[in-house]
């Protein structure tokens, strides 16, 4: 999936994205292109990219700090003023050398505010081996660096759904890395205010990262409780995003079987309908040998040739073959009975003298 197609799919009230060249024009036209109104980013330095974080007006972003490893805002209720929690896109130190300014950064941070704390990005560094497959194994001392930041921070890694890793360097055999990279940290109080935090890993065909998407979903009775004593004060933003959300998913216009196009309602509903009678009617015209020619046989010439050849009279006789010893005279007769009922043809194909049977079975029926 394309990440603007994604971005338009799920509908986010923010997104975190890295590198890109930050200029202002590049940051007006990510921003045009994923259906943002609000936007900011942080320039880029050399080759490196820059950070920009996106916004909907459902949400109301106030800016903290930032600089080229961090963006850091506050999310305020927008009916009380009340700062509810504290969002920060991270971008760790890509140089090894270097990753110590990362958990300084994050140790920083953690002093300026105590308010619920979501933290996402990509930290360039995992805090044990296993999250990486492939490649030279990675330093403990670095690894422990990250482990000590995410403690001191009061951090919880919040998981993932979908792949393991979320870089690949796409290449083949014994010189393919996997790596999970890119994160969701939050802190206890974060956590306290959702009944339940997810975080969805998402294959894009135009980044060599996995996309992060973060739902956090709301304590049912805590929801329940603020409607009953003095209504939701969520409810503007959800209903602003279902609102956002059902503008995207209208249909504007139908291209015709012509190639023209369908713009008003009776003929967008016109198109549509003929689209699916013509779907889901039998064709007239079919050619199978154009499928069948396409499709791999099971059963090869010499499977069909023995499944087609005339049967002999010992396979019959096999078949017939009944010990009324065993199963008792009644048994006999009503399995005599049915084989000539409905097996009379191949019976008659036989030679019947040669299979031992009574001269009464041959002639019944």
């Amino acid at each position: 999936m394309r990440f603007v197609a994604f971005v338009s799919y799920i509908v986010p009230c923010w997104c975190f994205y890295r590198k890109l060249v930050c200029s202002r024009t590049r940051l007006d036209g990510l921003r045009r292109s994923l259906g943002f109104p609000n936007g900011m980013g942080v320039g880029s330095q050399g080759r490196g990219g820059g950070l920009a974080l996106l916004w909907s007006d459902v949400v109301c972003v106030k800016l903290q700090s930032y600089d080229k490893l961090h963006i850091d805002v506050v999310i305020v209720d927008a009916t009380t003023s009340v700062e509810r929690w504290r969002l920060t896109g991270f971008y760790g130190k890509s140089r090894r050398e270097l990753r110590y300014r990362s958990w300084d950064c994050l140790r920083t941070l953690n002093d300026r505010s105590s308010l619920p704390w979501l933290c996402v990005g990509n930290f360039n560094e995992v805090p044990h081996a296993s999250e990486q497959i492939g490649g030279v194994g990675r330093s403990e001392r670095q690894m422990e660096g990250f482990r000590d930041a995410v403690s001191v921070c009061g951090f919880q890694d919040l998981g993932f759904i979908g792949l393991p890793y979320t870089w690949d360097n796409r290449q083949e055999g014994a010189n393919n890395i996997k790596v999970r990279l890119d994160r969701g940290l939050a802190n206890d109080s974060f956590l306290n205010l959702y009944r339940e935090v997810k975080v969805w890993h998402v294959q894009t065909a135009t980044l060599d990262h996995c996309a992060l998407a973060v739902e956090c979903l709301e304590r049912s009775h805590h929801q329940r409780r603020r409607k009953r004593n003095h209504g939701d004060r969520n409810t503007v933003m959800f209903q602003a995003k279902s609102q956002a959300r059902a503008k995207r998913n209208k249909i504007t216009s139908l291209k015709k079987a012509d190639g023209g196009l369908a713009t008003k309602p009776e003929d967008i509903e016109v198109v549509a309908t003929e689209y699916y009678k013509q779907l889901f009617s039998v064709q007239e015209q079919l050619e199978p040998d154009l499928v069948v020619e396409h499709v791999p046989a099971r059963v090869t010439e010499a499977m069909n040739d023995r499944l087609t050849r005339p049967y002999t009279t010992d396979e019959v006789e096999r078949a017939f073959a009944f010990d009324e010893t065993k199963q008792g005279p009644w048994a006999g007769w009503i399995h005599r009975w049915f084989l000539s009922a409905s097996l009379g043809p191949a019976r008659q194909r036989c030679d019947k003298s040669s299979l031992g049977f009574s001269q009464w079975w041959c002639s019944f029926g």
